[in-house]
């Protein structure tokens, strides 16, 4: 597929099937279960398998179905291709992994209407022959960016679909067919460098100068996320450092103030909890916009994480409602997520507050002591049992600061 599609480079699971189909284009939330009820419903069904990230375990938006024979292969991407799971179209096409037919019969179609996916493009280019697959890009909250690929079975039919598709309409506008290949139909090229280390070995990076800045715009805005030779490249204009580091600050603080008092931090989690079991689990509050369980540069369970609702008030619901509830054995703390900085002044203040048994005790918005336990409500999985005298006074003890005895807190 277009862009050098995850189905070439990716690793199957290694299982003795005669036939694997590929499925990309997935929802960030749609898990192995979701591929399974989809998929068992067709003859011949074996297995289904989300690639993760083996860091991070969050998903690659893209997985394997194995079946037993071609022929029921072959059926089932016939009659699921391009349908839609929570919400947005899918992909199957049969698993190849020659990476020598990446870019063959490949074209790149770009300045698409909004409304136009997946399956509409597929039907207007498979008239000029068959067409392996297709893909419009998108955003990660499924919107169109405007242009896409198409991969046909021959060349021949990727020539024919330039000359007679470039320039011509697709509802209100004026589409631009072209081969793909990465930067030649961009524009003309005045210089490209790749940077090396003192051996010769590429560093990753690299500088493309072109001679007209429309192109520069346009390489950037039409490449920026795709993927080039199994990795997924990113374009932007060069910048000098000092530059770079005010725009990533900028933008930091742009995410920081938008998800201000959204996104709640959550600590002590069982290190059998995934990202699925806490977003079903917080699911009950309201709508989630993000979960993120964090991990070492091994992939190992840090045992805290971050849950990001689309509200203030469904925040403010998670943390009366789970903070101290035992979850998998383990008592949870709930709070608001807070940066260092804010986390250092509040902590300082605190300590000052406790010290000082006339000054009033200064809470920020959505702290929660670590020492309150609640019985959990009804929920799979989760052990409803007291903890014991010696967590309580270990939870007790974590809270003390200087020695000062701490005060109780109510109705927070």
């Amino acid at each position: 597929m277009g862009g050098g599609d995850d189905q070439y480079t990716a690793t199957a699971p290694d299982q003795p099937l005669l036939c694997a189909l590929y499925v990309g284009d997935l929802h960030p939330t749609v898990t192995e279960f979701d591929l399974v009820t989809t998929f068992s419903t067709c003859q011949g069904f074996a297995s289904a398998f989300l690639c993760k990230n083996m860091f991070t375990g969050t998903t690659l938006c893209y997985g394997f179905i194995n079946f037993f024979s071609s022929p029921q292969a072959m059926m089932a991407m016939k009659t699921l291709n391009y349908t839609k799971i929570k919400g947005q179209r899918i992909r199957v096409l049969l698993s190849n992994r020659d990476p020598t037919r990446r870019e063959v019969g490949n074209v790149f179609v770009k300045n698409l209407e909004g409304s136009v996916d997946s399956l509409m493009l597929h039907n207007i280019f498979s008239t000029y022959g068959s067409v392996l697959s297709c893909k419009v890009a998108l955003t990660y909250d499924g919107t169109s960016k405007g242009y896409g690929y198409v991969q046909f079975e021959f060349p021949d039919s990727a020539d024919k679909a330039i000359r007679e598709a470039n320039g011509s309409f697709i509802l209100s506008k004026q589409i631009n067919v072209k081969r793909k290949i990465l930067y030649v139909w961009v524009g003309s090229v005045k210089s490209l460098i790749i940077q090396r280390d003192s051996n010769g070995i590429s560093r990753g990076f690299g500088f493309v100068c072109f001679e007209n800045p429309v192109h520069a715009k346009e390489a950037m805005e039409s490449l920026n996320g795709t993927r080039f030779a199994s990795k997924t490249i990113y374009v932007a204009i060069a910048q000098k450092k000092a530059e770079r580091l005010q725009l990533l600050r900028t933008q930091h603080e742009e995410r920081k103030n938008k998800y201000k008092g959204l996104n709640v931090y959550i600590k002590n989690i069982n290190n059998n909890v995934n990202e699925d079991i806490l977003k079903d689990y917080f699911s009950q509050c309201g709508k989630i916009n993000s979960v993120k369980i964090m991990r070492d540069a091994k992939g190992m369970h840090r045992g805290f994480g971050f849950v990001c609702f689309s509200t203030r008030e469904e925040a403010d619901n998670a943390i009366r409602k789970f903070h101290g509830v035992l979850f998998y054995g383990k008592p949870l703390y709930v709070a608001i997520a807070q940066s260092k900085e804010e986390r250092a002044t509040f902590l300082q203040t605190l300590r000052t507050s406790l010290c000082n048994p006339h000054a009033p005790v200064a809470l920020m918005p959505g702290w929660r002591p670590p020492f309150t336990f609640q019985q959990p409500p009804h929920y799979p999985h989760v052990l409803h049992q007291v903890p014991s005298s010696a967590t309580a006074r270990h939870f007790v003890g974590k809270g003390r600061m200087n020695g000062a005895p701490m005060p109780i807190l109510r109705g927070l």
